[in-house]
């Protein structure tokens, strides 16, 4: 079963959910307005002002295959996302157009079976901020007629709702997120260098090669 809930204003989608927990398996919860959103590592996640780009967030059941949590929720978003534009998945969490996000994703584990996980798109805002300049790009800025919040989100909560009611075989998902993934990406690990990505495994975690040797990361934060 989907609950639909949106909310006029919260601080953050994933915290409302996470307050709500009694909720069914399925919710999701949309807010037209997001004080303070948050991404990976407890880093600031620009929102827009009202109904001017998507931020929501799901409950979904994990139970089988929870270490590969991430990559299905990303691959999910990009199939939506492709609707509109081409774009790809920069390991683990970013829906990327040439580099500059278009989406992000927050995972956060609520119990051993289920998660609360986020998604931000950026869908109307025609001017980011100084420091997400050059970083962040929206449907606004990639199309004449960019989907509206509404349609989108429906789309996503739809495609999420099949993929995680049916059984996948983790090579399934390995191979799909690695026809999809950015090549090359930085990492704070190895500051000022590319990390070249070659594929994820089925435990989650990423293959790298670094100066021609393979480099194992998983995902934190």
């Amino acid at each position: 079963m989907r609950r639909l809930i949106v909310v006029d204003s919260t601080h953050s989608t994933n915290g409302w959910l996470k307050e709500h927990l009694a909720c069914p398996l399925f919710t999701a919860v949309r807010a037209r307005c997001q004080t303070a959103g948050r991404g990976r590592r407890g880093n600031h996640w620009f929102s827009g002002s009202a109904e001017e780009n998507l931020t929501f967030s799901q409950l979904l059941p994990c139970g089988e295959q929870p270490q590969l949590l991430y990559a299905r929720v990303a691959l999910c978003a990009r199939r939506i996302l492709a609707r509109w534009t081409e774009c790809r998945i920069k390991w683990p969490n970013d829906i990327v157009v040439g580099e500059k996000k278009l989406a992000g994703i927050l995972c956060e584990f609520v119990s051993p079976t289920s998660a609360v996980v986020g998604i931000g798109i950026n869908v109307g805002t025609k001017e980011f901020p100084p420091q997400l300049a050059g970083k962040a790009v929206s449907f606004a800025m990639l199309t004449v007629e960019p989907p509206s919040v509404q349609k989108l989100w429906l789309c996503l909560v739809r495609e999420l709702w099949r993929e995680f009611r049916r059984k996948t075989e983790p090579q399934a998902v390995v191979a799909e997120f690695q026809r999809h993934a950015v090549r090359y990406q930085k990492h704070r690990d190895f500051p000022g260098q590319y990390l070249e990505f070659q594929t994820i495994l089925p435990d989650g975690r990423a293959l790298f090669l670094h100066e021609g040797k393979p480099v194992l990361l998983a995902v934190s934060g």
